[in-house]
């Protein structure tokens, strides 16, 4: 069975399998300058992960892709725990440094493809960040895509407080 992975990207950028969007901008799991790209386990997760940054429909871009992308073969995963002093600490959310240190750990061992880590929004989900580096990173191909819009029901009106 083939690892199925979701993302929900720009279509102006594509899909940013090369990890070039982390060398513009730190992450969770990473800081500025690492070549890395972030994936959900299931498209739902991927669209909230997007949608916490985004505030109002004028914000939203207009030409978002979720794309299905899967993995041709085995893939090497490492759990986030596994670079941390435990299992994850309990405020590994509010701490960024946490999250980046595991992220830096697991980047500089270069010993998998795949860093599988909880989502902040919903802990119980998984993401996966590729280090778009490894050998295997080649492996990963998309499967489908397709144009996505938010359900404006998701979207929070401006406020004018």
């Amino acid at each position: 069975m083939n690892l199925v992975l979701w993302r929900l990207f720009r279509e102006r950028y594509g899909p940013g399998l090369d990890g070039i969007g982390g060398l513009y901008a730190a992450g969770r799991f990473h800081q500025q300058g690492t070549r890395v790209a972030y994936f959900c386990a299931d498209p739902s997760t991927a669209v909230l992960e997007i949608l916490v940054q985004t505030k109002t429909k004028e914000a939203t871009p207009d030409d978002l892709i979720l794309g299905r992308f899967e993995f041709r073969g085995g893939i090497s995963i490492t759990a986030a725990s596994t670079y941390a002093d435990e299992p994850l600490p309990e405020h590994w959310i509010q701490d960024l440094s946490i999250t980046r240190s595991i992220g830096g750990k697991w980047k500089a061992a270069h010993l998998s493809c795949l860093l599988q880590v909880p989502s902040v929004i919903v802990p119980e989900a998984t993401n996966y960040i590729m280090n778009a580096e490894h050998r295997e990173a080649a492996m990963l191909q998309i499967v489908s895509k397709r144009r996505f819009e938010f359900d404006s029901r998701l979207l929070v009106p401006p406020s004018f407080d």
